[in-house]
């Protein structure tokens, strides 16, 4: 292309590319239009792009037409293309193998660049290579399994000379065929039955590797320069093993319906060699992070997804339920989480069993799952039997101590977002295992305060408590807690907390008010009226532009969920209502976006589906026609369209106006009374102006017609204020 002006071919990409997209379904039903030659001449445009980036908008082209292949065409069409799009297929597996690709590859960065996905500039390229491959192979299979094939069973060959000159690229090869795999196992569960036997045995194949690469320790291979695409390699060996789990699952459900006794043995054989992969080398010495980190997520994800019953009768399963315990404190708190939950959720969670006692053993399961806990929590429980003394010298601050405490919780943490909106058999055998523990914690949430590290870790733990366990948590309970966090943060603390530079003091006050959300979000606590009073009580402090947009947006949080679930509540305190609503008219003079947009998403909720706001134009209040009282929106209203005015929130522009129409939409006549008064209070304008306003306001009341009234309204605003500053 080296003779074409620069900017010619970008816009010719876009040419082609609006082509595919918006009129490949009609030309291809043309036969004047000869497609596979427009095709051939696509696929020799792709190959020849100078750039990168060139190259890769190509492959959306391809991508827009594999799509519409995928989707609305017969398979007599689909078959008309299959050559073009293997040999195309063909193409982009050499392109990104440096057996093949050397020179290009060898140019493009390895080093990760900062973007959202931390990519590097080889990274990018391959992904977005494999994505068409992908595509391309959901309607042809064969393509992609012939291409993988043959270097996955190279593997082994490649790792008998890391010395050689090309063992990184070779390695660089090998972890690209593993992502292809991966990828290719997604088809192979949408088309389980034509696929199973190749499926199968590509798994024994990778089960295989995986074995190999813990046994010869590969992660100790290769130079320094080498072994990051080492370690990167035995990584994804397990991300690939991890794809097959949707598989695994269909697998399971395929041997159920048929009876298929024989393949049962051979279905657990293969759990079994996945857990053995995957924690084995959890016990290694010297194992990098990375690879830890994903035999750990690897384990969770089979004993998530798959569920298989009889789990836990599996020798190697008991055997890891114990070691567990004296292999986790070496290992990074990351590894440990996955490793714990991934072992909790065989006790929590559904087996992939009809949901009868005889099938799921709740029972059994109860009581293994104390046993299985108890190495875990009782260094805290023992914390709840030490004397004044352990609080009087300060030995609770001790390292070693407050590293155990940080431990548990973050465990218990994780373990508890595993299960939220799991069945309620299994929460119940969580909150019975664990009710002490939170117990003992809410005695330690004082002491620990100025630990603000270790502070978070609680209110972190509490907040996905009653976020999981909410339902099941004794009300008793709830109130002590919510007593016991109350006083945490008297005025004075809150505020210096709010003001603190320190990130992570915020974030603590920012969880303590997400948990107060939480808490008040449960039936029938009556220490209400208490929340309520402490958050109007320290809202004037906390309303200042100063304190961090997270505080405020948690603060309003808690009003939110305490209207929506107690709405009762507050239409029998309309005092109380009347100073909450304050609180939200003071936060629309805000110029905090995400504030004003989370406020104003709940205002247009309150009024819609909870029917607090009416709209009299004057009035505080008036009842509906089954006397529940209202507050009137009007200041709210006028506040909405001040902001509109000023042009504070533009790009909120659509929302206001949607906010401002679902409320005036209860009374238009009393919206058409107020908007005159409304211009009275803008001294910038003529009574002319404001006359022009009103009339060009048409009483339509359809939110089409409302929404360009408001429209026409700014826009004549704007040319009347300007022109009478222009004036001066």
């Amino acid at each position: 292309f080296w003779f074409l002006p620069y900017r010619f071919v970008p816009k010719f990409t876009q040419f082609a590319s609006n082509f595919v997209n918006l009129h490949i379904k009609k030309v291809e039903q043309d036969p004047k239009f000869k497609v596979p030659e427009f095709l051939s001449l696509l696929f020799q445009y792709t190959l020849k792009q100078p750039t990168l980036e060139a190259f890769m908008n190509c492959l959306d082209i391809w991508d827009s037409f594999v799509a519409y292949l995928s989707s609305d065409t017969t398979n007599s069409i689909k078959e008309r293309y299959a050559g073009g799009l293997i040999s195309l297929s063909d193409e982009l597996h050499k392109r990104i193998n440096f057996s093949s690709n050397a020179q290009q590859l060898g140019k493009l960065s390895t080093k990760p660049e900062e973007n959202e996905d931390s990519e590097s500039e080889l990274d990018t390229f391959i992904t977005k290579c494999i994505q068409t491959l992908g595509m391309i192979a959901e309607l042809y299979p064969q393509s992609l399994a012939s291409l993988v094939l043959p270097m996955l069973q190279s593997f082994k060959n490649v790792f008998q000379d890391p010395n050689s000159s090309a063992f990184g690229t070779s390695v660089l090869d090998i972890t690209t065929c593993l992502r292809l795999l991966g990828r290719l196992f997604d088809i192979f569960t949408a088309d389980f039955k034509s696929a199973q036997q190749a499926a199968l045995v590509m798994l024994q194949q990778l089960l295989d590797i995986a074995d190999f690469s813990n046994t010869q320790k590969i992660y100790l291979l290769g130079d320094v320069d080498t072994r990051k695409f080492v370690v990167r390699c035995h990584a994804q060996i397990f991300g690939t093993l991890r794809s097959y789990t949707h598989w695994l699952t269909t697998f399971y459900n395929f041997i159920k319906e048929t009876n298929a006794q024989n393949l049962l043995n051979e279905f657990y054989g293969i759990i079994m060699k996945i857990t053995n992969a995957a924690m084995s080398i959890t016990s290694e010495q010297n194992v990098p992070s990375e690879i830890l980190v994903a035999a750990a997520v690897l384990f969770k994800s089979v004993s998530g997804t798959v569920r298989p019953p009889n789990l836990l009768q599996l020798p190697q399963i008991e055997k890891y339920l114990v070691i567990i315990h004296n292999l986790s404190p070496m290992l990074s708190i990351t590894v440990q989480e996955h490793l714990f939950v991934g072992l909790s959720q065989m006790f929590l969670l559904p087996y992939n069993a009809p949901m009868n006692e005889e099938n799921q053993k709740w029972s059994a399961r109860q009581a293994a799952f104390k046993s299985f806990i108890s190495p875990l929590i009782s260094p805290l429980e023992q914390i709840s039997l030490q004397s004044a003394a352990f609080y009087e010298t300060k030995a609770y601050l001790q390292r070693n101590v407050t590293d155990q405490i940080s431990r548990t919780i973050q465990i218990i943490t994780a373990i508890l977002k595993s299960v939220k909106g799991e069945p309620r058999p299994g929460l119940l055998i969580l909150h019975d295992a664990l009710i002490n523990v939170f117990r003992v914690c809410l005695t330690l949430v004082g002491p620990y305060l100025a630990l603000f590290e270790i502070e978070q870790l609680f209110l972190d733990m509490f907040y996905f408590l009653y976020d999981t366990l909410g339902s099941v948590i004794p009300l008793e309970f709830t109130e002590q807690t919510i007593n016991t966090f109350l006083k945490l943060f008297p005025g004075e603390q809150l505020m210096s907390t709010a003001l603190n530079p320190d990130k992570t003091k915020t974030a603590v006050l920012t969880r303590f008010f997400e948990l107060l959300a939480t808490l008040v979000a449960q039936p029938k606590i009556q220490i209400l009226p208490s929340i309520i009073s402490f958050l109007l009580e320290n809202y004037p402090q906390l309303s200042s532009e100063t304190v961090s947009v997270e505080v405020r947006c948690a603060l309003f949080q808690v009003f939110h969920q305490a209207i929506r679930h107690h709405s009762t509540f507050f239409t029998k305190n309309i005092a109380v209502l009347n100073n909450v609503v304050s609180c939200y008219k003071n936060s629309f003079n805000t110029v905090q976006i995400s504030l004003y947009q989370q406020n104003l998403n709940t205002f247009s909720e309150l009024t819609e589906k909870y029917r607090i706001f009416n709209f009299m134009g004057s009035t505080l209040t008036s009842p509906l026609k089954d006397q529940h009282p209202t507050i009137d929106a009007a200041e709210i209203v006028a506040i909405l369209i001040t902001s509109l005015l000023q042009g504070s929130h533009n790009l909120l522009r659509e929302d206001i106006i949607n906010a401002i129409y679902k409320v005036v939409s209860l009374n238009f006549a009393a919206f058409f009374q107020f908007l005159p008064m409304f211009l009275n209070t803008i001294p910038s304008l003529t009574q002319q102006q404001k006359m022009h306003l009103i009339q060009g306001f048409s009483k339509e009341t359809d939110n089409p017609s409302f929404t360009k009234n408001v429209n026409q309204f700014l826009n004549d605003f704007c040319y009347f204020q300007n022109n009478n500053q222009n004036k001066f």
